[in-house]
């Protein structure tokens, strides 16, 4: 008999995730004062948000140290590397010397939409492919998703504020 996994939808405390898309803007904004005080905020969240149950999701098409300080950078638990055009790139992402040892994204074909490298936790870099889903696709699944909660939320009925399942 195969082992489940699930997940239950009640955690306590909430899980929350921030997005930070091309985090380079924020970090490259012409006000130092903001962007010091950005970079300063992110940190910290990065830092001790996982206990709190914050999980912090952070991308940029420029992962340079010039834009990313590797205070921040260096936090990150989990680490993906796709498509890069140098292997001192990939390195940014990865850590330094993974590219000279086979883990160089540079080395991923233009073509090929979700290869890449994956860090996990401070162990070798693995070699992954993800889905790659046209935004038809991701709004056909946001979709049915949000009916599926909505058929849950009716059948269950409405509970008075504080009641629980």
């Amino acid at each position: 008999m195969g082992s489940e996994r699930c997940a239950a939808r009640t955690v306590s405390p909430p899980l929350h995730l921030v997005v930070v898309d091309e985090l380079a803007f924020y970090l490259s904004a012409p006000d130092k004062k903001l962007r010091v005080e950005f970079a300063e905020l992110l940190r910290d969240l990065v830092a001790r948000g996982r206990a709190a149950g914050v999980i912090v999701l952070a991308a940029t098409q420029k992962p340079g140290a010039d834009v990313v300080p590797s205070a921040l950078r260096d936090l990150f638990g989990f680490r993906l590397a796709l498509r890069c055009n140098t292997p001192q790139a990939s390195d940014t992402i990865l850590g330094q010397r993974w590219a000279s040892t086979g883990f160089d994204a540079s080395t991923v074909p233009g073509g090929q939409r979700g290869l890449g490298f994956l860090l996990a936790e401070e162990e070798r870099p693995e070699r992954i492919k993800t889905f790659h889903l046209s935004d038809e696709q991701i709004g056909a699944i946001v979709e049915r998703a949000a009916a599926q909660r909505s058929d849950d939320w009716l059948a269950s009925g409405p509970r008075a504020e504080g009641e629980s399942a």
